[in-house]
């Protein structure tokens, strides 16, 4: 009988055997102003040197809330889905979880292997080297080599994503 590793992004570990996934109270914010951000980084940064702690609850300015009290559970044999509009983090999600980056307050706690492809192309020519005419199977084996997938490996349903993948891409 083989056990999945736990990896805990920040929080209490998952104790029940089938949740894959929880997300609890999970908030980020960025800032608009790349040199704010920085001026706010040396800031927090020299807070947490003396001892101090800054109040994630409140906005300075230029700043937003990208996530906010976000929670969710995914167990196995579920699937999860984001659907949004353009900044309404479904990236910032998926990095946090993935461990790309840290949320300001919450928890994610990921149970076994998470190998993200954000910002890959997700299988679709983006680079001159792949040609846009490959067929969704090859650019989906392509998407999935980096998980250390094979096609016999792939979950049950891939065929329809598969099958769903446009055949060319949108300049």
């Amino acid at each position: 009988m083989t056990t999945e590793p736990t990896r805990r992004v920040v929080g209490t570990e998952v104790r029940d055997s089938h949740v894959l996934l929880t997300v609890e109270h999970l908030s980020k914010k960025f800032c608009r102003s790349l040199k704010r951000s920085l001026f706010y980084g040396v800031q927090d940064i020299a807070t947490e040197l003396v001892g101090g702690r800054r109040k994630d609850a409140s906005l300075r300015p230029r700043e937003f809330w990208a996530l906010r009290d976000v929670s969710c559970q995914l167990r196995r044999g579920e699937a999860l889905g984001l659907v949004g509009s353009n900044g309404a983090g479904k990236s910032t999600l998926l990095r946090i979880i993935s461990g790309l980056i840290k949320p300001d307050t919450g928890s994610a706690t990921v149970r076994g292997k998470v190998a993200p492809l954000i910002a890959l192309g997700q299988g679709k020519s983006t680079i001159a080297s792949t040609p846009c005419w490959t067929s969704p199977k090859s650019r989906a084996t392509r998407s999935a080599r980096p998980c250390g997938l094979t096609a016999p490996a792939w979950p049950r349903g891939s065929d329809s994503r598969v099958r769903f993948t446009p055949t060319r891409t949108s300049s």
